[in-house]
């Protein structure tokens, strides 16, 4: 406020009507402080003290008279940013000029899923996905619903990215697994990270001895398969150390590769068995550990098999109608949720190559964008 030509330079946005206010009411007591004589003599308010002397000189300055005019001061939600947005340009937004948002749209979710459900019976794509995705929640109508209803809630992550794939699918196979690719990279690098190189060489060695223990035994353990690539690999080997729990492992038997030996044999067997159990318990002695592995061995795999491949194509395909039911049901009781103002105030400012004349009037208008909670 010292700085800019107006208060109307600056934007703050925060998430709720409550803490805009607050926001509000402590600038205008900063200000408050700064008019008196001395400052306050704690550290803590000389700041503000100091700050809201130079406000109020360039207020009295420019004449905005912030005392009688505190309207000035843009301090937003998100929601009503978007909402101002879209009513500046009714037409553009696609929302006309009439609508209401709906504080609980729940209701407006479990209808437009009435009707997308409605086509469960039909002899056409979108009928066939809805009963395949049904009988994978194994005939339960009621989940199928709510789980609609969830997914249109929260479509602001999603429904850019599903209108951008649909009708290529390969393009959303190869997308879907170089996400899947990245994520299982990024969860191992974090754990590689964590529990340091030593700790992963003595994992391979004590596999190894394990493995080779398998197969002398004949017996059938996970350990004898063969990766398709190393993100797999190396949650064929970390998960050598959890049971089917997801615990870290309090015993090795001959089961897992380790038979107690016999003759001079018998003390290096107790070794490698040691071994492994000091592995097992730094896990179980390392929450953060523990679960960084969890959460790795916890992630889909890079390939996906064809049947749940084909369960994802359905999926886009329902959301895509789901989207558009919602549409319709908006318009029919005129009334929206907050997501729909928030993707109407992104189709009405444009895109970064093609900015509306509203983007380019209100990067002319906000030289700062404060925003509260930033990384929520």
């Amino acid at each position: 406020l010292a700085r800019v030509e107006n208060p109307e330079d600056i934007l703050a946005i925060t998430f709720t009507k409550k803490a805009a206010a607050e926001m509000r009411v402590r600038v205008m007591e900063a200000l408050e402080l700064a008019r008196a004589p001395t400052p306050p003599g704690d550290p803590y308010l000389d700041q503000f003290y100091e700050f809201g002397r130079q406000v109020l000189a360039r207020d009295q300055q420019r004449q905005w008279g912030l005392q009688h005019n505190q309207n000035r001061l843009r301090l937003l939600t998100i929601d009503s940013f978007c909402s101002g947005i879209v009513r500046h340009r009714p037409l553009g937004s696609g929302l006309g000029v009439q609508f209401g948002v709906a504080e609980d749209a729940s209701e407006l979710y479990q209808e437009a899923s009435a009707a997308l459900l409605q086509s469960l019976d039909e002899a056409d794509e979108l009928g066939a996905a809805l009963r395949r995705v049904l009988g994978f929640l194994d005939n339960r109508f009621a989940r199928l619903s709510a789980l609609v209803g969830q997914m249109l809630a929260q479509r602001d992550h999603w429904l850019e990215d599903v209108t951008r794939v649909h009708g290529d699918p390969e393009r959303f196979r190869v997308l879907l697994e170089q996400s899947l690719q990245q994520l299982n990279q990024e969860a191992l690098t974090q754990l590689e990270q964590a529990v340091g190189p030593q700790f992963m060489s003595e994992l391979v060695a004590v596999t190894d001895y394990a493995r080779e223990q398998l197969r002398q035994c004949g017996r059938d353990h996970a350990l004898l398969a063969s990766p398709p690539d190393p993100l797999s690999q190396h949650k064929q080997l970390l998960g050598f150390l959890l049971t089917n729990k997801g615990d870290p492992r309090k015993t090795f038997t001959v089961k897992e590769g380790f038979p107690p030996g016999q003759g001079a044999q018998k003390a290096e067997a107790a070794r490698w068995k040691e071994r492994a159990l000091t592995l097992a318990n730094q896990l179980a002695e390392s929450p953060q550990w523990l679960a960084l592995l969890q959460w790795f061995l916890s992630l889909p795999a890079i390939g996906l098999p064809e049947r749940q491949w084909r369960l994802l194509q359905d999926l886009v395909l329902i959301t895509r109608f789901a989207a558009a039911h919602l549409k319709l049901v908006f318009q029919s009781r005129r009334q929206v949720d907050f997501s729909e103002v928030a993707l109407a105030a992104l189709q009405t400012l444009g895109g970064d190559e093609a900015p509306s004349d509203l983007a380019l009037l209100l990067d002319h208008r906000i030289d700062h964008i404060l925003v509260d909670e930033f990384q929520d």
